[in-house]
C-alpha cells in the first residue's frame, strides 16, 4: 500500500499493528479511494483445510485458478494465499480484532501476496509492500 504520512499519519504510529480496535468516531471517509475488487472468487479453487484448534486454516493450491485483490488503496494486484477462520468457544467472542472494542463471534482473514512485486507469499511476507490481509467480521444469526 502506498500513502504519505500527511495523507495517513495513524500508519506511521506503528509497524504491523495487530490486532486492532476500529474507532468509529476516529474514521474519515476518503472520497478519493476505490473499491476494492476481488477477482477469480467465483472460479473452482482447490485448497487444503487445517484444524488448528481456535483457527481453520485455509491454503490455497498455488496450482489453482488465482484469486486476486485489487484496487481499494491497494496500488498492487495481490493473490490470495490462503485464509484464517477465527472463532471462540461461545458466540460471543472469536474475533482477533474489534470495532469500537467490541468483539465478534467469528472472523475470515484473507492473506493475499503482492503479485506484481514477487514471485510467493513465503518470499513476499518478509518484503515492503508484501502482504495485503482483508478481514470479514461474522456473527451468528437464524435463518
Amino acid at each position: 500500500m502506498m500513502y504519505a504520512e500527511d495523507i495517513w499519519p495513524a500508519c506511521f504510529r506503528g509497524k504491523q499493528q495487530s490486532p486492532i480496535s476500529i474507532k468509529v468516531k476516529d474514521l474519515i471517509y476518503d472520497h478519493t479511494l476505490k473499491t476494492l475488487d476481488i477477482e477469480g472468487i467465483s472460479s473452482e479453487l482447490t485448497f487444503n483445510v487445517t484444524n488448528a484448534g481456535q483457527n481453520v486454516n485455509i491454503l490455497l493450491d498455488p496450482a489453482s485458478m488465482p484469486v486476486y485483490f485489487k484496487g481499494g488503496p491497494l496500488s498492487y494486484q495481490y493473490r490470495v494465499h490462503g485464509a484464517l477462520i477465527k472463532f471462540g468457544s461461545s458466540s460471543q467472542l472469536g474475533s482477533e480484532h474489534q470495532i469500537d472494542d467490541h468483539a465478534f463471534p467469528g472472523e475470515i482473514q484473507l492473506y493475499a501476496f503482492n503479485a506484481d512485486l514477487y514471485s510467493n507469499f513465503s518470499v513476499a511476507v518478509s518484503r515492503p509492500n508484501g502482504v495485503a490481509a482483508v478481514s470479514f467480521f461474522l456473527k451468528v444469526s437464524r435463518f
